[in-house]
């Protein structure tokens, strides 16, 4: 997956970890620049690798992540954070191999 930024200045990321391809006119906010690893890029699966390990698990910050305001858990709380991801996974799962506990950052 490829972000351009057609304008003059660098681009503005937040709770990011991106290829070191992107050069070095990155505003980091809560990012860092790491292979993510995922598992199969070129055929579009961009899950993360856990061996080796990717950077991204664990690595994100749950206070960016967004309340479940569509209660998509049907569970009558609108004000918790979103339970599950895309897949329909459990939004946070602490790995046992990674250093901390919060969600998986995006990458």
């Amino acid at each position: 997956m490829d972000v351009f930024n057609g304008g003059t200045t660098g681009l503005a990321l937040e709770a990011c970890c991106y290829g070191t391809e992107a050069g070095t006119d990155v505003s980091a906010s809560t990012t860092f620049s790491a292979d993510p690893r995922f598992v199969n890029p070129t055929a579009g699966v961009f899950l993360l690798k856990t061996s080796p390990l990717s950077p991204c698990i664990d690595a994100g910050d749950d206070d960016l992540t967004e309340n479940d305001f569509a209660d998509l858990d049907e569970d009558d709380d609108t004000g918790e954070d979103l339970p599950f991801d895309l897949r329909g996974s459990g939004r946070t799962y602490d790995h046992p191999s990674a250093s901390g506990s919060a969600a998986d950052m995006g990458a």
